[in-house]
């Protein structure tokens, strides 16, 4: 059975490029910043702005300049999330993420993107709640969800929204 899902998604799409244009338009000198986020330790870095460390999961934290290469590289589907140090769901998410990314190996890139470093990435996506994740296949903007979830749910929408897993599977969610 098909729900009112579909449709809207259809017009909704938005592709990498539009994507990218809007990054672009909206984004200021942005500093290349990326690190691998698991087992996160928070040092002071410059300004006494709090750096991320590296972990081993395979889940990216990038800058806005850095999303937009990532996005413009077609292949494997992305995950991305947005979220902020100080969101409590934020931080039960990344747990989530990383069994995700577990699960995907190189099939699937999840990227994150903290909100309050690029407002204008958060901005242009038309974030309004913390997380925000987004299903990106084939170039094209698939579908977002807010809030967290557990890696069981994450794995049901990424299999229907990444990999084209029929609808049925994600009615529970």
């Amino acid at each position: 059975m098909t729900g009112p899902r579909l449709p809207l998604l259809r017009k909704q799409c938005l592709s990498v490029a539009g994507l990218l244009v809007l990054i672009a338009l909206t984004q200021a000198f942005v500093p290349t910043s990326v690190s691998k986020i698991k087992s996160v330790r928070y040092v002071s870095g410059p300004k006494g702005r709090p750096l991320m460390m590296a972990g081993e999961s395979g889940v990216l934290k990038v800058s806005g300049e850095e999303l937009e290469k990532q996005l413009a590289e077609v292949g494997s589907p992305v995950l991305l999330d947005v979220y902020a140090q100080w969101c409590g769901p934020c931080q039960i998410l990344a747990g989530e993420l990383d069994k995700v990314k577990g699960l995907y190996k190189d099939k699937l890139r999840v990227l994150k993107v903290d909100s309050d470093e690029e407002p204008r990435i958060a901005s242009a996506l038309k974030v309004y709640g913390l997380p925000t994740i987004f299903f990106i296949r084939e170039g094209q903007l698939i579908h977002r969800v807010e809030g967290a979830m557990p890696a069981s749910e994450l794995t049901k929408l990424v299999n229907h929204y990444c990999f084209g897993a029929p609808e049925e599977e994600i009615k529970d969610v």
